[in-house]
């Protein structure tokens, strides 16, 4: 059994079956059914040699057959059809190649627009870490600075602490000490009794 497709060809092995007795009415009807199978084929072949076209279908049974005739106005009419579709697919690739063509260019176009975007990245990337090294460096300044002052702020807070301890000291001892204080009490409690 073969298989005939537009562009395929498929030969399928069909068994065949082994008959020990075969029938001989069958075996008749066999060859009789391929004598009249030959005798058409060798009419058409001469059909053929006259100037007709002949096609042939077969049904599932492989008993009949249809024929068709074609003209040659058909066969002329059919010509100018095809080379009429041959152009349409020779204007159809040129037209695919022009538009690969510039699907092409613009996809260069789009390379250069991204080589562009992505160095302007990467100078945007170089641009933070220049930022980030300097605000580090900032940081430490400022640290330092910081470090300073409140060791400045700690030295002037001692020495304020050792001015006033200084000037309190200074003041008991120019009043006497401790005990002139309540001296000075007694002394002015007196002056008022006597009063």
């Amino acid at each position: 059994m073969t298989y005939v497709s537009e562009f395929d060809k498929v030969h399928y092995p069909l068994p065949l079956n082994f008959e020990e007795n075969p029938d001989v009415d069958t075996l008749k009807a066999t060859i009789k059914r391929l004598q009249t199978e030959l005798e058409e084929s060798k009419s058409r072949s001469i059909s053929q040699a006259s100037g007709e076209n002949f096609f042939m279908t077969q049904d599932k049974n492989n008993h009949s057959e249809v024929r068709i005739s074609t003209s040659s106005s058909d066969v002329s009419i059919l010509k100018t059809e095809n080379e009429e579709l041959k152009k349409k697919i020779k204007n159809m690739e040129e037209q695919s190649m022009m538009n690969t063509a510039s699907s092409i260019n613009s996809k260069k176009g789009g390379a250069v627009e991204y080589d562009i975007v992505l160095k302007t990245k990467l100078d945007l990337e170089n641009e933070v870490e220049n930022i980030k090294k300097e605000y580090v460096r900032d940081v430490g300044k400022l640290k330092k600075k910081c470090e300073e002052y409140e060791k400045e702020l700690n030295e002037t807070r001692s020495e304020i602490l050792r001015i006033r301890d200084s000037d309190s000291e200074s003041d008991i001892s120019r009043k006497g000490g401790p005990n002139s204080a309540r001296d000075d009490f007694s002394f002015s409690k007196k002056m008022i009794n006597k009063h």
